[in-house]
């Protein structure tokens, strides 16, 4: 059990990794850009990970006391890609 808990963990490590890397390379305005009200941000989506994370891990496996208002993870935003790499990096740390 230990051998897929650490395996886990490293693939975790790895998709934040990943993702961080790439909005590094984008601007506030890249991460909050939606092509239309039907489609999501990248802002959006980062958000949407950290509910699912938290619903997940968080409430799931760790029993962390957690509601998820999923359907808000989905409304326009506006947010700094610092702030974004901060809720990221919360999420990917639990």
């Amino acid at each position: 059990m230990e051998e897929v808990k650490e395996l886990l963990v490293k693939k975790f490590q790895e998709i934040e990794k990943r993702i961080k890397l790439v909005m590094e390379q984008l601007s506030d305005d890249e991460v909050n850009w939606r092509p239309n009200k039907s489609r999501n941000s990248i802002a959006n989506l980062i958000i949407h990970i950290d509910g699912n994370i938290n619903e997940r891990v968080g409430k799931g496996i760790n029993k962390k006391d957690f509601i998820r208002h999923r359907d808000e993870e989905f409304e326009s935003v506006s947010k700094k890609k610092s702030e974004l790499i901060e809720i990221l990096e919360k999420s990917f740390n639990e």
